[in-house]
């Protein structure tokens, strides 16, 4: 078996294979029953599961049976009672007869196929009840997935996965978490031309958005006379692992009051995007909206994330894996994944099932960490940075290969060159900056290498400070406050000349 799984690519489950064999024989050379342990252990599993899918079944199936025939007061499975008669008994004569016995001989112990066949078919009745009560039960519970049932039963969450963020050492001091990023799983979106979605209003204690904008901190008093900022990004513009008042465009009205030139900021990250998102919607709303006085662009992270899906440096977002999957088929136009990261038909027919799966419900729901579960699928950046190695980035179906930082950085700087066009036909003060993440490896080098003089670089405005990261480039609310402190170095002077400019 060891060998047949190295020959199909798996290196490592042959080498766990090959040491159990390993520690089988030298068990069996020292006369341990290995047979009987095993065959105690399965019958301790099925046992298990037995009791498992039978108390899933009686409570999904003969529950409900039950309450229909008490209600109707009929039974489907008592016949229809037929016309009295004499009950016929077959003759015993005729039958084979043991030698010395008045019984008739018992009827042949099964075949070793017929065993086989009978095994198979339980099997295949265990395999398909477990996924037909796992399908029943996502369709009444309007949850999808392995999880679904520990979510079903967590009324911390309010009736959704638990972010594993939560757990996070840089959150380990916020007592609002849970709570957070429940809400930020509740957020919901709809289609919009060109920048793929927009946000639909949400309001909760720590998390409040209208319209394009999340709300940030408002210095008292009126409005009247300050500068407008807009600020244009990705989740981590957003403020993603930040309260309403405490993300970098928050942080930048403190900084601004503090400074006695008050600004209002409007902001308008959106978790996933891209700058060529942020261009169409900035050349949007200044159609639409009162120009703003100042617009802070903070990108990085998501524009490497988007080149490492395709092949080919064109403007993407870092949705374009489903979209393709809606629309195409999972292809598209240019090559779609890098070569490499192929996944077997056999690893989709088994992800596909243990999605339904309700065994898989009841142990993630047991024991979601010694399953290996997943609770909540992080966003699509955090996944992209986090778990970084030397010159490649693992994601969950491709790469990030130094080609993509490069490719990143220049795709960045396309629609860069537009996004200042738009802004000087409108009047606007534009400032640009590269953002900096958990990881600082060569695609990201590759990425600011390409960057011109106009794209201030303040990627390593946290590395001395790795503590606030709650994922690969998402921060707390101390690494909000650290990469406002950097960026207003940039934008102060420029308030304070708008002020001048103003009286």
């Amino acid at each position: 078996m060891a060998g047949v799984v190295l020959l199909l690519g798996h290196p490592e489950r042959a080498a766990v294979l090959a040491a159990l064999a390993l520690v089988i024989a030298l068990l069996v050379a020292i006369g341990v029953d290995v047979a009987r342990g095993v065959a105690r252990a399965a019958h301790a599993v099925g046992h298990g599961l037995g009791v498992v899918l039978g108390g899933v079944a009686f409570a999904v199936l003969i529950v409900p049976a039950w309450a229909w025939t008490r209600l109707m007061r009929k039974n489907p499975l008592r016949p229809r009672s037929a016309a009295p008669s004499w009950p016929r008994v077959p003759p015993a004569e005729g039958r084979p007869r043991s030698l010395g016995s008045p019984s008739p001989l018992g009827v042949a112990s099964r075949g070793l196929l017929r065993q086989a066949l009978w095994v198979l078919e339980c099997v295949v009745l265990v395999l398909a009840l477990n996924y037909g009560v796992g399908w029943a039960f996502d369709r009444v519970t309007g949850r999808d997935g392995p999880d679904s049932l520990a979510v079903f039963l967590d009324p911390a969450t309010g009736g959704v996965s638990r972010d594993p963020r939560n757990d996070s050492p840089a959150m380990a001091s916020s007592p609002w978490r849970e709570r957070y990023f429940a809400d930020l799983q509740r957020t919901t979106g709809g289609y919009w031309p060109f920048t793929d979605f927009r946000p639909e209003p949400f309001a909760s204690p720590y998390l409040n958005l209208d319209g394009w904008t999340r709300r940030s901190y408002e210095t008292p008093g009126s409005t009247a006379g300050r500068p407008l900022v807009w600020m244009l990004g990705g989740s981590t513009t957003f403020g993603e692992g930040q309260r309403d008042d405490y993300t970098i465009a928050s942080r930048l009205a403190h900084l601004a009051e503090e400074a006695g030139t008050p600004i209002t900021t409007a902001n308008f990250g959106q978790r996933g995007w891209t700058h060529f998102q942020e261009m169409i919607l900035f050349e949007q709303r200044l159609e639409l909206e009162p120009e703003p006085d100042l617009a802070v662009f903070y990108d990085g992270a998501n524009e490497i994330s988007a080149q490492a899906l395709l092949d080919e440096a064109v403007p993407s977002n870092t949705s374009v894996l489903a979209f393709a999957e809606r629309l195409a088929g999972t292809t598209v136009a240019t090559r779609f994944l890098q070569d490499g990261v192929a996944v077997a038909p056999s690893d989709d027919l088994w992800h596909a099932y243990t999605q339904r799966s309700m065994i898989h419900k009841v142990v993630h729901a047991l024991a979601p960490t010694a399953a290996g579960a997943s609770p909540a699928e992080p966003d699509t950046d955090e996944i992209n940075q986090g778990g970084a190695r030397p010159n490649a980035v693992q994601g969950t179906d491709y790469l990030v290969t130094p080609q993509d930082g490069t490719d990143a950085g220049r795709v960045y700087e396309r629609g860069k060159r537009i996004t200042s066009q738009v802004a000087a036909e409108h009047g606007v003060e534009t400032l640009f900056f590269w953002q900096p993440v958990a990881y600082n490896g060569e695609p990201q080098q590759r990425a600011i290498a390409e960057l011109s003089p106009s794209t201030i670089d303040i990627s390593r405005a946290l590395d001395d400070h790795p503590e606030v990261y709650i994922d690969g480039a998402h921060t707390n609310e101390e690494g909000a406050r650290l990469v406002a402190d950097a960026i207003w170095k940039h934008l102060g002077p420029q308030v304070r000349a708008w002020y001048q400019a103003h009286g």
